[in-house]
This record gives C-alpha cells, sequence and structure tokens, in this order.
C-alpha cells in the first residue's frame, strides 16, 4: 500500500470526527471503491498492530472512524466529555426517533401529543438526529433518524454495560 495514501486517510479520517465511508474515501484519495477498502483495512491493521498508540481505526456500518481505544476513553471521557443533558422531552423524542425512523415531525406529534419542533431543533443542535429526506406525503414532511454520532454513543454506553 502507498505510504502516501495511508496517510492521507488517516488524516481524512483524524479531520472527519464522524465515521467516514468507503465511497468517501476512493472520492478524496481518487481511487476505487475496492482500494479505498483496502486501504482502510490496511491503516486499521497498523493501529491495531500498535499497543502503545492510544488510537485505534473503528469500523463502522459502511466506513470508519479515528477514535480513542476503549482503556483510555473513561479516562479521557471524565476530564474532556462534557456530560450530555437531556430533558424528558428531549429523551421521549429521541426514543422515538431511534425506534420509528424514519419519522416526521407530524408522526412524533401525534404520538406525543404536544409539539415537538423546539425539541427536535434541540437534537438537531446536539448532533443527536438528523435530518434524512422528505416523506412521499402531502406537504413533503422531514424524515428524521438518529445520527451515527448517537448510534456510537450507544454503542460505548452498551459495551461498558456488558463489562
Amino acid at each position: 500500500m502507498a505510504t502516501e495514501q495511508l496517510a492521507a486517510l488517516e488524516a481524512l479520517l483524524f479531520i472527519a470526527g464522524e465515521p467516514v465511508s468507503t465511497t468517501q474515501v476512493a472520492e478524496v484519495l481518487n481511487v476505487g471503491t475496492s482500494e479505498a477498502a483496502k486501504l482502510c483495512q490496511e491503516l486499521a491493521n497498523q493501529y491495531a498492530a500498535r499497543s502503545q498508540s492510544g488510537l485505534l481505526v473503528q469500523e463502522t456500518a459502511g466506513g470508519g472512524r479515528l477514535c480513542t481505544r476503549p482503556e483510555y476513553g473513561k479516562l479521557l471521557a471524565e476530564r474532556y466529555a462534557p456530560p450530555l443533558h437531556l430533558s424528558k422531552a428531549a429523551l421521549e423524542v429521541l426514543a422515538i426517533v431511534a425506534l420509528q425512523a424514519p419519522v416526521t415531525r407530524q408522526q412524533i406529534d401525534g404520538l406525543r401529543g404536544v409539539s415537538s419542533e423546539r425539541t427536535l431543533a434541540n437534537l438537531l443542535e446536539k448532533n443527536l438526529i438528523m435530518e434524512i429526506g422528505r416523506a412521499e406525503l402531502p406537504g413533503r414532511p422531514i424524515l428524521y433518524d438518529v445520527t451515527p454520532y448517537l448510534a456510537g454513543l450507544l454503542s460505548e454506553a452498551g459495551s461498558k454495560r456488558k463489562r
């Protein structure tokens, strides 16, 4: 594998801050998707072999991301990750989006019995949900789903519970 391409991939994963798809890697590095997948795997192998590194390449659905090794997560989270405080309304809306996605605001409002417009705006701002398109319904309402960021948070929380 070309050292320069691996370095470029590493830089891409570092600045992205969220999972990067194989297609995105291929576009940025001007390679085919199969070559991009091989580069991702090679970089993941290199990080796995570095037992002294605090980072690893984590494979996610359709891509990968550069993240902290789990054994350093608690150390860093206590100092650098602000606690995520959500209101009861936000937790309720988040649960509906996670379980019913893709879902419209009107569907959420119907389940809750109150307007969720401000709560959705707050969840969008916190990068916990995202707009994924428009429904084929009158008025073409926005469809919501959870973000890869939230999926990562839930994945980390689940792995902590198993310990």
